[in-house]
């Protein structure tokens, strides 16, 4: 749908933006009870792309990942973007924004 292609398009805009990249696996609806039962750890944020604590988080969750994936400590970071394609998933998942799990 439109919505989502534009969700898209600012995820990968703040990715730029805020220097987040592969290090971060990004979930939706449609794959994150499959993608999370191949994981062993997983530290997961729960996340609105207009929620101000949301946007100040990202860059720190970003280069957290970063930091993890380059050690090669068995910990997965994933990101939910609640306002689109992972809207569904937050709403068992997660009651304010950001939600760490």
């Amino acid at each position: 749908s439109l919505k989502d292609d534009t969700d898209r398009l600012m995820d990968t805009a703040l990715g730029h933006i805020y220097g987040i990249d592969s290090a971060i696996l990004e979930l939706t609806d449609d794959n994150f009870n499959s993608e999370m039962a191949k994981l062993d750890t997983a530290f997961v944020e729960f996340v609105a792309p207009w929620c101000a604590h949301c946007k100040r988080l990202m860059p720190d969750f970003g280069r957290a990942a970063k930091v993890i994936t380059k050690n090669n400590f068995p910990l997965t970071f994933v990101k939910v973007n609640c306002d689109g394609p992972g809207y569904h998933t937050c709403q068992s998942e997660a009651d304010i924004y950001p939600t760490l799990k």
